[in-house]
């Protein structure tokens, strides 16, 4: 047995071009949505997720669907309904998927892929759940490579889709020129796949049904439509959503447009109401392209019907004159015969030939009569009467010239003549008879009634503009149904007589003079005699059905367009509310702004003022505490009592102290806070000076963390250190003796810990007891009172003075933990702060 031949398939360009356009939206609705996806958290991330998945996952269903209604076969097609909805759940379940991965773990390479890898594997399902939908008389095979292809080339496009969704945000034109590649990635997929498909004939399967037959073209559009709407309104809602986040009424977004004026104003860097534009003018051009392609393709298929239709009934009519004029023919040989066999004179004289003659003709009810002519053109046998009658000659008929001199043995016909019995039209079907030598003998009639045949072609109801004719080879008419009036129009006959030089069938367009009717002419010469028939179809009456469904679609059109008109109406109005409230929010926040630069440059310009104010009030006490100093240290050198000098030197020192403060505000170019760690360092610096600590070998360290006060604590601090310190360096260390005083100090907000602590002889137990009775004591308890700090004394090695605040008591490790090691414990104390 052969192998069955591979059934020819074509594609519905429409379709086809309607499956790109679909792909092609359908990405760039996605890459959109995915955009609210980057742009959301929680709930509303996951919607737009499950939004982006079934606009693009319906999108490649729609288009592979529209793709698979593009496919043409010559035999009946319809698609198994449940798996038909599978089909559209498999792509729409694995781009959920794919866009689920990326969105919780990020873009990155190899996430990318895999999530590729899935949704490319769904596309492939998708592509195959949709064949194994396919129902028709059909057996499939698949071409490997081009499958392989195929699955390449999906997996591709996903990760294309995917990587496109979740980049950083792109120019819109980086949008659009990634829509469409994807678009035709997609569909290349698509149709590679279909390429890879073989489809022969499978005769033990069933046929459809065809009242269960879809219209492709029909379905095709609808779903267009509906795919064309729902991605519409899938940008629509990315765009609001988009322009909602943009002008919330939070602290967010207007903090959010005061630092970027563009926000929630333009949309993929184009201003809304153009990207909406934009969208209106694809769909309308797409669909507009699509109707007009349509249109075209139906009225080629109508004028196709018409022909086909012309071409059958001039068929059916070449059969039904061919069967006519062989049926006669066979009495006009029959009688050829019996000539032949008993001589003219013989059968024209034979009663019993007449009446077999006149029965045969009666029995076929085109004939008219049956004739003979002799060789000078007398009539001498007529099945009208018996015998014939005498006195009529056609010698002067050119059917009977024609043969006379024509030695052919085929038929001629000849013009329509009126019967003198019946008033009816007749033409005569002639043929040549020869005599014994060859020689012409005469001419054998039969005359073909015109009625029977304008009957029959008046069955046939092509319509009332439409019309059935019989020609001469001359192209002279014989019969038409409907019968011509008295001027009727020539042209047809001369264009078949031109048309007819070419080939003995065919067809053409004509349009009439008389009656300015276009019709569609089919003309076939028949077999059996020298006549042509025509069938014309009028082009207007065959395309009223089209014109109806052009109709029908513009309405359908229409109605599409103004929904989408009203839809975008509103959109358009919306954003115009939203852009003057937008233009009302800009306005404010550059107000806004106004005010806040004059009321910053006020406020700078008083901060100035106020600087410039304290550095000259800490400039002037400074100066006025040092020129007290100044006094004090002259005043002490009028006294030779060493107490009353000392007494001096203490009020130097207090007094200078506090101006070393004054002197740090200046010099840091402060106001109000002081660096006190280099301030200690300053102090202690001039107090070794004062008291000439190096010459004595006592050394002073200072170990403080960076740390800023105030200045109404950093006073009494200052007065405090002093005291202490002043008081080692005096009592501490008698008669040259060396030593070592540690200062450690720390802060941290309200909190300070400050320690002193020196390896001398240690404080008196009297002053321990009894801190009243030393001015310096005194002092110090006095001015910690003062920073709400307590004093802590203790002889351990020496001298171990604690000053702690208050508010660090449940906090003591701001400046380390205190102990036997004294300075050390606030260095490490220091260091950690």
């Amino acid at each position: 047995m052969s192998p069955t031949p591979a059934i020819p398939a074509s594609y519905d360009l429409v379709l086809v071009i309607l499956s790109v356009a679909i792909a092609i939206l359908a990405s760039y609705t996605a890459l959109v949505v995915a955009g609210r996806i980057r742009m959301t958290a929680g709930i509303s991330r996951y919607l737009w997720l499950l939004g982006a998945a079934l606009l693009m996952g319906g999108g490649i269903w729609s288009m592979h669907f529209v793709g698979m209604l593009a496919f043409r076969m010559p035999l009946p097609v319809t698609y198994d309904p449940q798996l038909t909805f599978l089909s559209l759940l498999v792509p729409v379940f694995f781009t959920a998927v794919g866009f689920y991965i990326l969105a919780a773990r990020g873009s990155a390479p190899l996430t990318l892929v895999g999530a590729g890898l899935l949704m490319g594997l769904g596309m492939v399902a998708m592509h195959y759940t949709g064949m194994a939908a396919l129902q028709a008389p059909v057996r499939i095979e698949h071409r490997p490579l081009l499958v392989s292809a195929s699955a390449l080339i999906a997996f591709v496009a996903s990760v294309m889709v995917l990587g496109l969704a979740f980049r950083s945000k792109a120019a819109a034109w980086h949008n659009a020129a990634g829509a469409a590649t994807m678009g035709a990635a997609i569909t290349g997929m698509h149709y590679t796949a279909m390429a890879a498909a073989e489809f022969t004939r499978d005769l033990s399967a069933p046929v459809p049904a065809s009242a269960t037959m879809l219209n492709p073209a029909l379905l095709g559009i609808v779903i267009t439509a509906a795919a064309f709407v729902l991605l519409f309104l899938g940008l629509l809602a990315a765009l609001f959503d988009r322009r909602y986040m943009a002008l919330a009424p939070s602290q967010t977004a207007v903090r959010g447009a005061t630092e970027s004026p563009n926000l929630g104003h333009r949309f993929d860097g184009y201003s809304p109401k153009f990207a909406l534009l934009v969208i209106i003018l694809f769909f309308v051009v797409v669909v507009g392209v699509a109707w007009g392609l349509t249109a075209w393709r139906d009225y080629k298929q109508a004028i196709e019907d018409v022909q086909i239709v012309a071409q059958s009934t001039v068929r059916l009519v070449e059969e039904h004159v061919d069967r006519a004029m062989g049926a006669g023919d066979l009495v006009m040989q029959h009688v050829i015969g019996l000539i032949d066999q008993l001589g003219l004179e013989a059968v024209v004289s034979s009663p019993a030939v007449w009446e077999s003659v006149r029965r045969m003709e009666a029995s076929l009810p085109h004939l008219g009569n049956v004739s003979i002519l002799d060789a000078q053109g007398n009539l001498v046998f007529t099945t009208r009467q018996f015998p014939a009658p005498d006195g009529r000659n056609f010698a002067a008929e050119s059917y009977f010239r024609a043969l006379r001199v024509d030695g052919s043995a085929e038929p001629l016909v000849s013009r329509v003549v009126k019967s003198d019995s019946t008033n009816g039209d007749f033409f005569n079907v002639a043929r040549r008879l020869k005599g014994e030598d060859g020689a012409f003998a005469g001419v054998v009639l039969m005359a073909i009634r015109t009625d029977y045949l304008l009957d029959f072609y008046a069955d046939l109801n092509l319509g009332p503009t439409s019309a059935v004719a019989v020609f001469r080879e001359d192209g002279s008419l014989v019969t038409r149904q409907p019968p011509p009036d008295s001027d009727a129009d020539p042209s047809p006959g001369q264009l078949v007589r031109m048309h007819l030089q070419r080939s003995p069938w065919g067809t053409f367009e004509s349009h009439s003079a008389l009656d300015g009717v276009e019709r569609v002419v089919s003309y076939r010469h028949a077999a059996s005699v020298p006549l042509v028939v025509t069938a014309s179809i009028a082009k207007d009456s065959a395309l009223a059905e089209w014109r109806a469904r052009l109709h029908r679609n513009a309405a359908l059109g229409l109605v599409i367009v103004a929904a989408l008109g009203a839809l975008s109406w509103l959109a358009v109005r919306s954003l115009r509310r939203e852009e003057l409230a937008a233009n009302a929010l800009r306005l404010a926040r550059d107000d806004l702004d106004r005010r806040v630069r004059e009321r910053t440059a006020e406020l700078e310009a008083a901060l100035a003022d106020k600087e410039i104010l304290f550095k000259e009030v800490h400039h002037r006490v400074k100066n006025n505490l040092q020129v007290i100093c100044s006094l004090l240290n002259l005043q002490s050198n009028r006294f030779d009592e060493p107490a009353v000098r000392r007494a001096f030197e203490e009020a130097y020192n207090r007094v200078y102290s506090i101006s070393l403060v004054h002197k740090a505000l200046y010099d840091q170019n402060a106001a109000a806070q002081i660096d006190f760690a280099s301030y200690l360092r300053d102090l202690c610096d001039n107090l070794s000076r004062l008291y000439g600590a190096s010459a004595r070998n006592i050394q002073i360290e200072v170990s403080a963390a960076e740390s800023t006060l105030d200045l109404n604590r950093a006073v009494p601090l200052a007065l405090i250190v002093n005291e202490v310190i002043s008081n080692a360096l005096k009592h501490a260390f008698p008669n040259g003796r060396a030593g070592r005083i540690e200062i450690g100090f720390a802060a941290r907000g309200s909190k300070f810990h400050l320690t002193i602590r020196d390896d001398g002889i240690g404080i008196g137990e009297d002053a321990a007891r009894n801190p009243a009775k030393s001015l310096g004591l005194v002092i110090v308890n006095a001015l910690a009172h003062q920073v709400d700090a307590t004093v802590t004394y203790r002889n351990d090695g020496g001298t171990w003075f604690e000053l702690l605040s208050d508010s660090g008591q449940a906090d003591a490790c701001v400046a380390g933990e205190s102990g036997t090691d004294g300075g050390a414990r606030g260095q490490e104390s220091a260091a950690a702060q």
